[in-house]
C-alpha cells in the first residue's frame, strides 16, 4: 500500500473494509497486524463486516453480506470512494476495482459472475500487461 503516505499528505482519511479477521490476530489488533504486516509508517484502521473472526471459505456468504451491508459499513465510515481488491457486490459509488488475476484459470461460473461483478465497477485496474489482456478477453 505505497499510495497510503500520498493519500494522507493530500487530506484524505484512509481505512480498511474486510469480510472478517483471523481468530490468530484479533479484532483489536487488526490494524497494528495490517501495519507491521505490510510494513507501513502509519496504523489505518480496519473496519470487519462480521462481528466475529472468519471461519473457512465461504465465498457465497461473503459475497452476500458486502452486497447487503457492504454499503452501510462504508457509509458509517464516511468513504467518498472505495478501492476494492478484485470484484465483489457492492451498492456504493464511485468505486474501483483491481484485478490481481490469473481470471483464465477461474472456473467458467466464476467467469461469468466476474464480469458481471466487474461490470458495475466505474474502473477496472489491472496489477499486469497480462492481467490486462486477460480482462479484455473476459470483458472485466
Amino acid at each position: 500500500m505505497a499510495g497510503e503516505k500520498g493519500l494522507v499528505k493530500l487530506g484524505h482519511g484512509i481505512f480498511l473494509a474486510s469480510w472478517c479477521y483471523s481468530e490468530d490476530v484479533g479484532e483489536e489488533s487488526l490494524s497494528a497486524w495490517f501495519k507491521h504486516v505490510h510494513g507501513l509508517d502509519v496504523e489505518i484502521p480496519v473496519n470487519t463486516l462480521e462481528r466475529g473472526p472468519c471461519r473457512g471459505d465461504p465465498w457465497l456468504k461473503m459475497m452476500i453480506k458486502w452486497w447487503t451491508r457492504g454499503k452501510g459499513l462504508l457509509e458509517r465510515n464516511d468513504a467518498d470512494v472505495v478501492v476494492v481488491n478484485g470484484a465483489l457486490p457492492l451498492r456504493f459509488k464511485p468505486k474501483v476495482a483491481v484485478a490481481h488475476g490469473p481470471i483464465l484459470k477461474w472456473s467458467l461460473t466464476r467467469r461469468l459472475i466476474q464480469r458481471v461483478l466487474y461490470s458495475i465497477f466505474n474502473r477496472v485496474i489491472c496489477v499486469s500487461e497480462e492481467i490486462r489482456k486477460q480482462c479484455i478477453k473476459e470483458a472485466c
